[in-house]
C-alpha cells in the first residue's frame, strides 16, 4: 500500500512535468518495477504485489483525468473520435452493474472489469498524448531485452525468482522473467517478439540489424524452456502467417511446408516422440511438455489432461445451462463445480471460456464491440495490414491464458497501434520523451 502511494506521487510529479512520459511510466510499473521493487522490499505474499500494480490503474485514470479536464475541448475532441469505444466501455460497466446487482456479488463484478479492462484508459491518454514512433519502438526493444535478460538468469543460476515464488509457479519449470507465472511470462515473449517481427520486416529504420534476430532468437528458446506449450505454438503460427502474408515469399512453398510440417507431426514425429506425449501431471522436463503440442493429434486421450479439458468442461457443463447471460458461478463457494472459481489459481487457464460462462453470449458480444471499437473502427486498412497476426496470436493465448484480458499484453498492443498513429484527433499532440 505505501510502496504503491509513493510510486503513484512520483509518477503524478513527474507526468504533470512531462506529460509524455506517463505511458512509458505506466508500462514500467507494471512490467518491471514489481520485480525490481522486490528485489529490495519482497512483497512475500502475491496478493501484495497485486495491490502494488492496482495503483498503476489509479495512476494511469488520474493522468487520463487531468489531460481532460484542462482542456475540455480535448474531452469534445476523444468523445467524437472515440464515441464506439466510450459507448461500448460504459455498456460493458452497465452490464456489470446490473448483473452485480441481481446476482449478489458486492463489487466484484467491477473489480473484475477495472482489473481486466484498465489499459483502455493508456489507450485514451495515447489517442491525447502520442510520443513519437521510434520512442515507442524502443520502449518495446528494451523492456522486452530486459524481460529476456531476468529469464536467462533465472534459467541458467538459482537467482531471479519473486520472493513468493522461490519453489518455482508451474508443472515444470519456474522461468518467469519478471512475472508472476511462466505462462505470464512466454506470452509476453511471443506476442513481443511477433510486434517485434513485424516491426522489422516493414519499418526497420528504429532497429539494429543484429540485435532483432538476436532478441527473436533468445525469446524462442526461453519460450520453449518455460513449458508452455500455446505460446510456443501461437510463435510459429505468427511467423508462418508473417511469411504467407508477404508478397516476396512464392505462397505455393508456403503451402507446401504447411501440408509437410502437418504431415510429418501426424505420421512421424508423433510415432517417434509417442512415448514422450505424455499427460500434463507427469511431465518431468519442459521437451516432454512441450511435446504436449504434437498431442493434439492424439485427441481426447490427451486432451482430456491438459487444460483446455477446464474450458470444456465449463462450455459444456455450465455454460448451457444459461448461455444468454452467463451462469454467475465464479463468485461463489462451490464456483464451477469445484474446477474453477474465485478461490482456484487456474482461472488464467480459463480465461476465456470462464468469461462466456459467466456472462454469457451477451456478454461476448459486449467485449466483441467494445475490442472491435478500438482495433477495427479507428482505422480498417491499419487493421488489415497490420493488426491482423497480432490478434490472431492474442485470440489464441486467450483459449488457456489470459490473453485479452493481461493488462500488460493489451498495453503493449495499444503501443503498437499507437507506432502507426491511426487515431486521428482534432490538435493531436506529438512529441519526444
Amino acid at each position: 500500500m505505501i510502496l504503491g502511494i509513493l510510486f503513484f506521487i512520483i509518477g503524478l510529479l513527474w507526468g504533470l512535468k512531462n506529460k509524455y512520459i506517463v505511458p512509458f511510466y505506466y508500462l514500467i510499473w507494471l512490467t518491471l518495477l514489481p520485480y525490481f521493487v522486490d528485489v529490495v522490499f519482497p512483497f512475500k505474499e502475491i496478493e501484495n504485489l497485486f495491490l502494488f500494480r492496482t495503483f498503476a490503474a489509479y495512476y494511469i485514470f488520474t493522468m487520463l483525468s487531468i489531460q481532460l479536464l484542462n482542456k475540455k475541448t480535448t474531452l469534445v475532441t476523444l468523445i467524437i473520435k472515440n464515441g464506439h469505444v466510450l459507448l461500448s466501455l460504459l455498456l460493458l460497466v452497465l452490464y456489470f452493474t446490473y448483473l452485480s446487482l441481481i446476482r449478489d456479488v458486492g463489487i466484484n463484478y467491477l473489480n473484475y472489469l477495472r482489473s481486466n479492462l484498465s489499459p483502455i484508459f493508456l489507450f485514451l491518454y495515447l489517442s491525447i498524448i502520442t510520443p513519437k514512433p521510434k520512442d515507442l519502438i524502443k520502449f518495446i526493444i528494451i523492456t522486452l531485452s530486459i524481460q529476456i535478460f531476468i529469464g536467462l538468469i533465472q534459467e541458467f543460476t538459482v537467482m531471479g525468482d519473486f520472493s513468493f515464488n522461490k519453489e518455482g509457479n508451474g508443472v515444470v519449470s519456474s522461468l518467469s522473467g519478471g512475472f508472476t507465472g511462466n505462462n505470464l511470462y512466454a506470452d509476453f515473449l511471443t506476442f513481443t517478439s511477433i510486434i517485434l517481427l513485424l516491426e522489422f520486416r516493414y519499418s526497420n529504420k528504429y532497429f539494429s540489424r543484429k540485435l532483432v534476430p538476436i532478441l527473436l532468437i533468445l525469446s524462442f528458446f526461453l519460450i520453449f524452456n518455460s513449458g508452455i506449450r500455446l505460446a510456443l505454438g501461437s510463435l510459429i503460427i505468427g511467423v508462418v502467417l508473417h511469411l504467407f502474408k508477404d508478397y516476396k515469399i512464392n505462397r505455393i512453398f508456403i503451402y507446401v511446408v504447411i501440408f509437410f510440417s502437418l504431415f510429418l507431426f501426424n505420421y512421424g514425429l508423433s510415432s517417434i516422440l509417442e512415448t514422450n506425449v505424455v499427460n500434463d501431471w507427469h511431465v518431468t522436463s519442459n521437451s516432454e511438455r512441450q511435446s504436449g503440442l504434437l498431442g493434439v493429434f492424439k485427441g481426447w486421450e490427451y486432451l482430456q489432461y491438459s487444460t483446455i479439458f477446464y474450458s470444456w468442461v465449463l462450455i459444456s457443463e455450465f455454460f448451457v445451462n444459461n448461455p444468454f447471460f452467463g451462469s454467475g458461478l465464479y463468485f461463489t463457494t462451490q464456483g464451477y463445480g469445484g474446477v474453477v472459481s474465485y478461490l482456484t489459481s487456474n482461472a488464467t487457464d480459463v480465461t476465456l471460456a470462464l468469461f462466456i460462462t459467466e456472462f454469457g453470449v451477451f456478454g461476448l458480444l459486449l467485449l466483441f464491440y467494445h475490442f472491435r471499437s478500438i482495433l477495427y473502427n479507428n482505422n480498417n486498412l491499419f487493421f488489415k495490414n497490420k493488426l491482423f497476426i497480432p490478434i490472431i496470436i492474442l485470440t489464441l493465448i486467450s483459449i488457456t491464458d489470459s490473453g485479452i484480458f493481461d493488462t500488460i499484453i493489451m498495453s503493449y498492443l495499444y503501443f503498437y497501434i499507437f507506432i502507426h498513429k491511426p487515431i486521428k484527433l482534432k490538435n493531436h499532440e506529438t512529441n519526444n520523451i
